[in-house]
C-alpha cells in the first residue's frame, strides 16, 4: 500500500503543476473556457493533501493499545 500510495502521490503532484500552466496559458491566450483543467487540479490537490493524513493515520494502528514504549 506504501508504493501505490507514494506513486499516486507524485503523479498528482505532476499533473498538477502540467494542469495549472495548461490553465494559465490558456488564459494568457484569452481562452476562459477553463472549468475542466479546474476540476483536474482541484482533484489533484485533494489527493495531494490526502497524502499527510493517510501518513499520520496509518501507523496508529500498531502503537493502538499499547501504554507505554515497548
Amino acid at each position: 500500500m506504501k508504493q501505490w500510495a507514494g506513486r499516486l502521490w507524485c503523479l498528482a503532484v505532476a499533473g498538477f503543476f502540467a494542469d495549472w500552466a495548461f490553465v494559465g496559458l490558456s488564459v494568457l491566450r484569452g481562452n476562459y473556457n477553463i472549468l475542466g483543467g479546474v476540476i483536474a487540479g482541484a482533484v489533484c490537490l485533494a489527493v495531494i493533501l490526502l497524502r499527510p493524513f493517510l501518513k499520520l493515520f496509518r501507523g496508529a494502528g500498531a502503537r493502538r493499545g499499547q501504554t507505554g514504549p515497548e
